[in-house]
């Protein structure tokens, strides 16, 4: 769900990738 939000905001490469492997788990 984070990484959804996030992305819809446009975070940057870094900040995606750090809240994908946190939405991962």
């Amino acid at each position: 769900m984070a990484t959804f939000f996030y992305r819809l905001m446009g975070a940057s490469m870094l900040d995606a990738g750090t809240y994908e492997q946190v939405g991962r788990y």
